[in-house]
């Protein structure tokens, strides 16, 4: 990789780390800073890693009456079906959740938040209630799990099966992937 006029080369490792340091240390400094590591980088206010990151994640804030109706309507949906995915159409973790849970067969409610209009106060009610404000979300019986590396640890382990028989999400014969 070549920067500037001169020529410095990097490897993708090393500036992943910069990166990392600069998206770090704005949250923690603020991008408005003129000498901050997104400023010099960049000469943006926020860094490509915190505008990627607000992508699968939301942040709004709210009133307590919006935060209250939010997480009502999401611990709702949570209880709607044996399974439910909060997921992102475009969100490759989301896709790979969805994928396992149909390859084994359970039956699960999607709940799209990128479709809906109160898809990112539903994001945050999720935040708020679990510690989890990224996609996926996925609870099963009514109870949080997690996101993708949980769900697909679980299976490796042996343990979604059981865990979607529990919810009534699957025939108790069906084979295990």
């Amino acid at each position: 990789m070549t920067i500037s006029k001169g020529v410095v080369k990097t490897s993708l490792s090393h500036l992943l780390v910069v990166l990392s340091f600069a998206n770090h240390t704005c949250s923690l400094l603020g991008c408005f800073l003129p000498f901050s590591p997104c400023f010099l980088l960049y000469n943006k206010t926020r860094s490509p890693i915190q505008k990627m990151g607000s992508l699968l994640s939301s942040s709004i804030k709210m009133s307590k009456q919006e935060l209250d109706a939010a997480l009502k309507k999401a611990k709702e949906l949570a209880s709607s079906a044996p399974v439910v995915v909060f997921s992102k159409t475009y969100c490759g973790y989301c896709n790979r959740v969805k994928q396992l849970l149909t390859q084994v067969g359970a039956t699960y409610k999607v709940v799209e938040l990128d479709e809906l209009s109160d898809g990112s106060q539903l994001q945050s009610a999720l935040a708020h209630w679990t510690g989890r404000g990224t996609v996926p979300n996925v609870f099963m019986g009514g109870k949080h799990i997690g996101g993708c590396d949980t769900v697909v640890e679980k299976h490796q382990r042996n343990e979604l099966l059981p865990l979607l028989q529990d919810a009534a999400a699957t025939a108790k014969n069906s084979a295990q992937l």
